[in-house]
């Protein structure tokens, strides 16, 4: 059920590798910037190998993720750099900092390396090391009366954290620009140190209510609830509710991740997904994207510049923002040596207290003044886990880190594949493989983790409140969906597009 989805990614990733060799020599002004482009289309090709070169991919594992991130931020958007961006001002200025292509050639080589490096690592025939207890397979068994009511007392406790946190940010719905402008983009409130902030945990209030979502949508799904229904119904308000959060919050990445987890879980549950409810949620994101940037601009007077700025600023990764940083060391910044690795275990502490703390919360201001030349230090850069690797260690880390990146993505899936398609499995596996890929690859190591931990230590407490004390339904051997006595049993197996029983045995 899952190879038209499969395939139709394999085409786009194909048609994207292809058009960029085809084009280069067409639209490159010299060698380097035709090796910047060679580079850029096998970045792409080395991150896509298992996709391609195993029949029984399943859409969402972790390469599926990262795949997108360098379709986006590095083959298609080096394509647009050589073709028209040394003509725009805003490619010029921003990605390019005033130089030629050809300064991101390096950084490009870095980049395929250490995807391939972690497509190495991800395709390792390794024993089973990740325990399956992190998806919790004795709590499949939900208490409808306590889903029902934590359901509802988050619904409530977000709304008045939501209603607390616009006050506290001073949002004024009558204007658009003040309803979707930057809340955390002072020097106070940038990076990690905001967490320091009340407002900070207001807004963390305030997006429990994806929870609701998430839950509700799982359960609905998984026994086959209406559309209708008053649980759809509840997840459809909470999804309204948390992306007016995300707008209020300007951040484009909330929206992106909201809509991508209901994709995620949509397919998980049911081993399918229609192409149309992937173009509305795309038809969405774009809408949603492109009048928030419009808001917080009003410089830009055509559709061309809201899309631009959109879609090639140096968001999640970015490769001219990795190129520039790659380029920068050890010249204009140090090695770091693991610091900005691990510093996010020690970073709700405050340098008040530890002076000489390693450094997480401070990692995007120092890289926008040492790099990028931001001298106030307010708004931050983070680096993208393969600059960052570089960042500490050169190219032993690129190589190295990467390698073990892959193998610890493959034994997370694998996990999760030996089990059951839960709606207690698949929310765990969603939060991870999400943020641990969107997140450590766009961001930063840390902020991979961090995210996760953020939504899956609330999720899980949920999920032993839920189970805690219910006795496990007996399964009568069978696997239908549809059975005659009604709803699917939570700790059914679903139809779930696994790797085959022969690759799990050989994993354990």
């Amino acid at each position: 059920m899952q190879t038209l989805p499969v395939n139709l990614l394999r085409a786009t990733i194909l048609l994207t590798v292809v058009g960029g060799i085809l084009v280069a020599p067409m639209i490159a002004r010299g060698e380097r910037e035709f090796m910047l482009l060679i580079f850029g289309a096998l970045a792409l090709a080395f991150t896509a190998l298992p996709i391609f070169l195993r029949r029984d991919y399943n859409l969402f594992e972790p390469v599926t993720f990262i795949s997108g991130l360098v379709l986006t931020g590095v083959t298609a958007k080096l394509i647009y750099i050589v073709a028209v961006g040394q003509d725009r001002p805003f490619i010029i200025r921003l990605l390019l900092l005033y130089h030629e292509p050809a300064v991101l050639l390096y950084g490009t080589i870095v980049l395929a390396i250490g995807l391939l490096a972690m497509v190495v690592g991800y395709s390792m025939n390794l024993s089973r090391a990740v325990p399956q207890k992190i998806f919790m397979p004795n709590l499949n068994n939900w208490q409808p009366g306590r889903m029902y009511t934590v359901m509802i007392l988050l619904f409530v406790f977000s709304g008045i954290c939501f209603a607390g946190f616009i006050v506290t940010a001073g949002v004024n719905a009558s204007s658009l620009e003040n309803l979707s402008a930057k809340r955390f983009s002072d020097a106070a409130g940038s990076s990690a140190a905001r967490i320091n902030s009340a407002k900070y945990y207001l807004y963390r209030g305030a997006a429990l209510s994806k929870f609701v979502f998430y839950i509700a949508l799982a359960w609905s799904l998984f026994h086959r609830k209406a559309l209708l229904s008053p649980v759809s119904i509840v997840a459809s308000i909470a999804l309204v509710q948390t992306m007016a959060l995300s707008f209020v919050m300007s951040s484009r990445a909330s929206i992106v991740l909201i809509l991508l987890d209901g994709l995620v879980i949509y397919y998980l549950m049911r081993d399918r997904i229609e192409i149309r409810r992937i173009m509305w949620a795309g038809v969405v994101s774009f809408g949603l994207l492109v009048v928030m940037l419009s808001s917080r601009d009003a410089s830009d007077h055509t559709m061309g510049d809201l899309v631009e700025k959109t879609f090639a600023g140096r968001d999640l990764l970015d490769v001219s923002k990795s190129a520039h940083i790659i380029n920068a060391v050890p010249d204009k910044i140090e090695y770091r040596y693991g610091e900005t690795l691990y510093g996010f275990l020690v970073a709700p502490v405050p340098r008040s207290m530890w002076e000489d703390k390693p450094m997480w919360a401070e990692r995007g201001p120092y890289l926008m003044q040492h790099v990028f030349g931001d001298k106030a230090g307010i708004s931050g850069m983070p680096p993208g886990l393969l600059a960052e690797l570089y960042w500490n260690f050169g190219w032993a880390g690129v190589v190295i880190g990467s390698f073990l990146m892959g193998i610890f993505l493959r034994q997370l899936y694998l996990t999760f594949a030996s089990l059951p398609r839960t709606p207690t499995s698949v929310l765990i596996y969603t939060v991870i493989v999400t943020r641990v890929t969107i997140f450590s690859y766009g961001n930063d190591f840390g902020t991979g983790f961090v995210k996760s931990g953020l939504d899956l230590i609330p999720m899980c407490a949920m999920f032993f409140f839920f189970g805690f004390g219910v006795q496990p339904e007996k399964n009568n051997g069978t696997s239908s969906i549809d059975g005659e006595a009604g709803s699917p049993h939570l700790g059914t197996v679903l139809p779930s597009g696994n790797p085959s029983p022969m690759e799990i045995e050989s994993y354990q």
